[in-house]
């Protein structure tokens, strides 16, 4: 049979499929950012602008379609600078990121989901008489990030979107092996987060990105565990990592991972450590999202677009040369066979608008000075100047409009030396598609 190629923009208006506002947008390259107290953080490279509705300028999104978003911020502090940073929703603070590090640069970064109506206004801005200094090393480290969530086959109508969303507001001591508590909810529309338990419970099965951040308190550890939790069958997924002498450290991480219904997830502290996390109603550090990408049954829908979702960690140590790729090991999902763990790249399979995120934790003497390579080209990165003491972590995200063919990958500006065993997955990539708007090929 003839293969009749038919725009997407057609099969768009006849079933009316979710296309997502989404944007990344960040600081110029080369370049130490200051900023006053009270002020607004401007980002004024425009690194993806997705949707001619999507309204972003001098650092303030305006919603301009009813809908749940995901937001995301990056920062990284001047050598002898900090930042203490606020995403906020209209007048309220939803959660806060803060680096600081004498003679070094770190890196911090937070997530939070919320339901916004028209008109309502995201942005960054830092606390009250506290002043910022950000540091730009050329791979566009600060970076602001947002995307509209819906499901994405969408031929029979809108599907509701599971997603949830909290933080937590006073101090914690977690003990070995218990879990981490939340306590402001942001959204939960379909989620499930007990707050009363700090467990996620997933309504259907499909597959999940899930995000979680957290900062010690000062001159404590900060090391906790990501598992899930299915008929009394555990299954560990991934770790974050951080502490500095006489100062705060921060960490997050986000993965890929297929849930069953009924499926249970949490932040657990790390078995026979103690995690002292850092909390109050101004600062919220400690947070944990997340959002089902596709349920099993759209996936099975005959009629669904093409879905691509990848997710790759490292469960090993890792030296990573100037120029090389990280070679992810572990193989949290592919659905595409799209990720080449032999060379550490994602082929790009449809053409469409994507989201990426990747994490690292470093060795105590080691740079930790990776990028997001589109090609050959650094799209988003972290630099934290090598510390003989102490690992740092730092991680990025972006959303790109992609072509079919083209290649992704986390490349090293530098020699990194990267922390990874298999119940220590503290480096991961994940990425998967929003909307295709190449041509769909019917044979």
């Amino acid at each position: 049979m003839i293969a009749h190629i038919i725009w997407f923009a057609i099969i768009s208006q006849v079933y009316g499929k979710f296309d997502p506002i989404a944007f990344t947008v960040g600081q110029p390259q080369q370049s130490a950012e200051h900023f006053s107290g009270n002020s607004t953080i401007t980002y004024p490279i425009v690194i993806t602008i997705h949707n001619p509705t999507a309204n972003i300028s001098n650092g303030i999104f305006t919603c301009s379609r009813d809908g749940i978003y995901k937001f995301k911020v990056f920062g990284c502090s001047a050598t002898y600078g900090h930042f203490i940073l606020d995403l906020y929703k209209n007048s309220a603070a939803l959660a806060t990121l803060y680096g600081h590090v004498n003679g070094a640069n770190v890196a911090a970064s937070n997530t939070v989901i919320v339901q916004l109506k028209l008109g309502d206004t995201v942005k960054v801005k830092s606390k009250t008489s506290v002043p910022v200094s950000l540091y730009n090393s050329g791979l566009k480290e600060n970076t602001f990030t947002g995307v509209q969530l819906g499901s994405q086959p969408l031929y029979s109508g809108d599907h509701a979107v599971i997603a949830f969303s909290a933080t937590s507001n006073h101090h914690q001591n977690v003990v070995g092996d218990a879990i981490v508590q939340y306590h402001t909810q942001l959204v939960d529309d379909r989620g499930v987060l007990d707050l009363s338990t700090g467990v996620f419970t997933a309504r259907s099965s499909g597959y999940y990105v899930l995000h979680f951040s957290s900062t010690s308190m000062q001159n404590e550890e900060l090391w906790l565990d990501l598992w899930a939790n299915k008929d009394h069958v555990e299954r560990y997924i991934c770790s974050i990592y951080a502490f500095v002498d006489f100062e705060w450290a921060s960490a997050g991480n986000t993965v890929i991972v297929h849930l069953a219904s009924g499926e249970q997830v949490a932040v657990f502290s790390r078995s026979g450590h103690v995690s002292r996390l850092f909390g109050s109603s101004d600062y919220q550090f400690t947070s944990f999202s997340g959002t089902q990408i596709i349920s099993d049954d759209d996936l099975s829908n005959p009629d669904a677009e093409p879905v691509v979702i990848f997710s790759v960690g490292l469960s090993k140590n890792a030296t990573v040369s100037s120029g090389a790729s990280i070679l992810f090991d572990t193989i949290f999902v592919d659905l595409k066979r799209s990720y080449n763990k032999n060379t550490g790249v994602f082929v790009v399979p449809v053409t469409g608008i994507y989201e990426f995120h990747f994490h690292c934790l470093s060795r105590a003497d080691s740079n930790l000075n990776l990028a997001l390579y589109r090609s050959n080209r650094a799209v988003v990165g972290f630099y934290n100047i090598r510390n003989a003491a102490h690992s740092f972590s730092a991680g990025n995200a972006a959303v790109l409009e992609l072509t079919g063919g083209e290649t992704i990958s986390i490349k090293a500006d530098d020699y990194n030396y990267l922390l990874g065993a298999p119940n220590e997955v503290y480096c991961t990539f994940s990425g998967y598609m929003l909307h295709s708007t190449g041509p769909i090929v019917i044979g």
